[in-house]
């Protein structure tokens, strides 16, 4: 029989166990239904911690992170990552990463980053993400991807995948995170792709969008202030 817990450190957290009994293999441990029953709040969240730093029980595990983070989606606050923070282990990296991509706040989807680099290096992350990108059709998953390069950071590689996006693709909502992306490249750091990001920015100052419009006069005001700012 599953039940709720509810931890309250200063802010309310649900974590509904009721889930837990679809699965057969999930056991919680009696301790943690003592006090639970007694409403220690306090030493619930760290017997809960606890149990699931030594856990090798993986599928309890994602259960677990993942009513963390559909907590986080409601309530928006950053506060459920410090929880998240106390027991991020390795088993856990596939249900953030799908969190990560589903998120369509690019600042909220930083969050989630800094959760992951915990557990893997940057360099592994962003291949994954580019993966999610590099994937058949538009869709908000391959949008959410383009953006979390923000935080990611990006290469030459990238680069020239985003350049080839921007042409063969007409989806207004990928083409502008795409822009926004592209705004952000140090073109004295890839002097190979100026060329190709010029031209695009010189299309997007013609664009119907105003978003993306926008974008290339900052580009372009850009460039200007620095020609003018080194003379």
């Amino acid at each position: 029989m599953g039940f709720n817990i509810k931890i309250n450190l200063n802010h309310s957290l649900n974590i509904n166990y009721n889930i837990m009994s679809q699965f057969s293999n999930v056991k919680i441990s009696e301790k943690v239904q003592k006090l639970n029953s007694r409403g220690d709040h306090t030493s619930l969240m760290h017997e809960i911690i606890k149990e699931i730093k030594e856990s090798k029980n993986n599928e309890r595990d994602s259960i677990v992170i993942q009513e963390i983070i559909n907590q986080f989606n409601s309530i928006r606050s950053p506060w459920i990552f410090s929880i998240a923070r106390s027991f991020i282990k390795k088993s856990l990296i596939i249900p953030i990463i799908q969190s990560l991509v589903k998120e369509t706040d690019p600042s909220y989807q930083r969050y989630y980053v800094e959760l992951l680099e915990l557990i893997i290096k940057k360099e592994k992350l962003r291949n994954i993400i580019v993966q999610y990108i590099k994937k058949g059709g538009v869709s908000d998953i391959k949008i959410n991807a383009v953006n979390v390069l923000y935080w990611v950071g990006i290469n030459e590689e990238i680069i020239q995948l985003l350049l080839e996006l921007y042409t063969s693709e007409k989806n207004t909502k990928l083409l502008r995170s795409i822009i926004g992306i592209l705004n952000l490249v140090d073109l004295n750091k890839h002097p190979d792709s100026k060329e190709q990001i010029q031209s695009i920015f010189n299309k997007a100052l013609d664009s119907k969008d105003g978003y993306i419009r926008n974008r290339a006069e900052i580009f372009f005001g850009q460039k200007v202030k620095l020609k003018s700012i080194k003379a």
